[in-house]
């Protein structure tokens, strides 16, 4: 696991094992729970949150690219979220479960 000095993780918040959190990173769990399983990999600036009640899930293997904001429900296996990339109130992206 890599957790840069001024990440910040903060409320009901899950990292699995070998999550990457890089300079500037935020995962604000303060309204759902958010759960990085295993190898993801949150680049600098990006930021994980999720609307009142509505949990985020990042699958493993998952890459965030710089600035991306992730507000969603779901990111699939694998999946790359592009540098800026936007994922809007409960979406549910990547592989099907």
């Amino acid at each position: 696991m890599y957790l840069a000095c001024n990440a910040v993780v903060t409320g009901d918040v899950i990292l699995g094992r070998d999550v990457n959190l890089w300079y500037g990173a935020v995962v604000r769990g303060d309204v759902a729970r958010i759960t990085l399983a295993d190898t993801v990999n949150i680049q600098d600036g990006a930021i994980v949150h999720c609307d009142f009640g509505v949990p985020q899930v990042v699958e493993p293997g998952v890459v965030v690219g710089h600035a991306a904001v992730l507000h969603g429900a779901r990111v699939g296996a694998g999946t790359l979220v592009g540098i800026g990339a936007k994922l809007l109130s409960s979406s549910d992206i990547g592989r099907s479960a």
